[in-house]
């Protein structure tokens, strides 16, 4: 079993030239929300609380671009097993020498490989519609932005494969109670019953499971 997370602007788009579409700005909740859920998460959600203590490792598994589009001084991302799919695992396991990080060259080995109590897939496109149709993807987490200006994509997300996940949760209420405590001080965040405005733009965060 594992979950799958994105990112999404109102058009459904998920990348600009292999960056995030609303760059330079930053949407500090998101940012902890990925952490978190993570680092912390199972494939149902949030924990109720910041974890204490010893980590319970997870995996996190996205394509080359994806991991490409990391910052080096966030990679690999911290506390979690990070799993890369690429064509050509062996070149890049020598493009990344000294970093904690396993290539695998396909979604399925890349689950053989994971080793964490659960299982994250991050992206991209590809990845993301070959995940969302696979027996094993038990639930979707989106940040949906709701609000914002024109945000041009190159990358959209495979919103056909997202059928069978028919029940939607919003759970931003909760990440942002879950949350709040850890959010620099720089984020300025107004809150809505259903959505946050941040940085000029509105989102929310959604939970999407497998209905009946």
């Amino acid at each position: 079993m594992f979950s799958v997370v994105v990112a999404l602007t109102k058009e459904d788009g998920m990348g600009m030239e292999n960056r995030l579409p609303w760059h330079p700005r930053r949407l500090h909740l998101d940012m902890a929300f990925l952490k978190h859920l993570t680092v912390y998460g199972t494939a149902d959600g949030l924990p109720l609380a910041i974890q204490t203590g010893q980590i319970a490792r997870n995996s996190v598994i996205m394509g080359r671009k994806t991991w490409d589009s990391i910052p080096k001084k966030f990679k690999p991302m911290e506390h979690r097993q990070n799993i890369v799919i690429t064509s050509n695992p062996e070149l890049f396991a020598q493009a990344n020498a000294g970093l904690e990080v396993t290539a695998a060259g396909s979604l399925q080995e890349a689950f053989d490989l994971a080793k964490g109590k659960h299982i994250f897939v991050l992206g991209g496109a590809g990845i993301y519609k070959e995940a969302l149709l696979h027996p094993g993807c038990k639930s979707v987490f989106i940040t949906r932005l709701l609000e914002h200006d024109p945000l041009p994509c190159d990358v959209h997300f495979p919103v056909d494969a997202m059928k069978l996940f028919n029940e939607r949760q919003n759970i931003t209420a909760n990440a942002v109670e879950t949350l709040n405590s850890v959010l620099p001080p720089s984020a300025t965040i107004a809150v809505f019953p259903d959505r946050i405005h941040e940085n000029g733009i509105g989102y929310c965060i959604e939970l999407h499971r497998k209905g009946c």
